[in-house]
């Protein structure tokens, strides 16, 4: 995350949506969007900062009209707004969730990541899953020298909490084309592995890409 999305906290949601992208918004954030104003005793942020904190997300979308509407400082006008951003989301996600690339192997894993291989130098790309092990996020994490990419598991997983993801799968290339696992490749994948296992987000495959051909490292630690 650069220093200026990390200091951003300074602006206000509208502001930070239209100059870092809607992504980059926190939940209480996106919800002070949708609710315009606060209350004399609070402005919007305390208000969704509140509310969200009497409700997680999973509950927050099973509310109803009433039930919002006996929430303090949410009016019918900004209950109606709230349940038509929930319900459309849902929409559109049952409807892409059809269209989602789906991987099961690592023989899939390597030809949707394919793409990488042109690259000169060490790509990590990792894929995001959903319990159905749909492709729901794809981020390039780091890009390295010819021959080595080094990532914190930090930098991994945060986009796994912010996508829902049940599982990741982490893939580099090897520019040389050598298919030969580094020791570092070795020890990156095992401790991404273990931090899967404490996070509770698995660690579907580690794969090294080629122009040519690709290993999976889960058999190589």
């Amino acid at each position: 995350m650069s220093k200026l999305l990390q200091n951003s906290d300074q602006l206000l949601p509208r502001e930070k949506m239209l100059k870092f992208g809607a992504e980059n918004l926190k939940n209480y954030e996106l919800l002070a969007i949708l609710l315009g104003t606060g209350t004399a005793r609070q402005n919007v942020l305390e208000l969704s900062k509140s509310i969200l904190s009497k409700y997680n997300l999973e509950r927050f979308q099973t509310l109803t009209l009433k039930e919002l509407e006996k929430i303090h400082g949410i009016s019918t006008a900004k209950a109606t707004k709230i349940l038509a951003a929930i319900e459309f989301s849902r929409k559109i996600l049952g409807k892409n969730k059809k269209l989602l690339p789906k991987i099961e192997t690592s023989q899939q894993a390597a030809q949707y990541l394919s793409k990488i291989t042109k690259y000169k130098k060490e790509v990590l790309v990792v894929l995001y899953l959903n319990a159905n092990n749909q492709v729901v996020h794809e981020e390039i994490i780091s890009i390295g020298s010819l021959n080595s990419v080094i990532a914190h598991p930090r930098e991994i997983f945060e986009p796994a909490f912010r996508n829902l993801s049940a599982y990741i799968l982490i893939a580099h290339n090897h520019p040389s084309g050598n298919l030969e696992p580094s020791l570092s490749d070795i020890e990156m994948t095992r401790k991404i592995r273990e931090a899967g296992e404490i996070l509770g987000i698995e660690l579907m495959d580690s794969l090294i890409l080629t122009e040519d051909d690709y290993v999976s490292l889960l058999g190589e630690e």
